[in-house]
């Protein structure tokens, strides 16, 4: 949907739909997730290395590099503020 907009976030993701919705197959089939299949380490690593790649990427792409540190507010309350107003 974000490519149908000429979105930059959706034309730069372009092409990773398989890729991605492979690895959360896999994932989601897993002990890990949903599922009962148990997990070897090559799968594990697949799968987290695809999804790494692609939050990478993306957030590249919408201007928030991954050498950033990404952190949790210490507050909500600046957040709820925001939506009263």
């Amino acid at each position: 949907m974000l490519k149908a907009f000429n979105d930059p976030l959706g034309l730069g993701l372009e092409g990773e739909y398989k890729r991605v919705a492979n690895a959360l197959s896999k994932r989601n089939a897993s002990i890990l997730a949903h599922g009962t299949t148990p997990v070897k380490k090559e799968t594990y690593e697949e799968v987290s290395q695809v999804l790494e790649d692609f939050l990478v990427r993306g957030l590249a792409l919408v201007g928030h590099p991954m050498d950033q540190d990404l952190q949790m507010p210490m507050s909500f309350s600046p957040i709820l503020r925001s939506f009263s107003e």
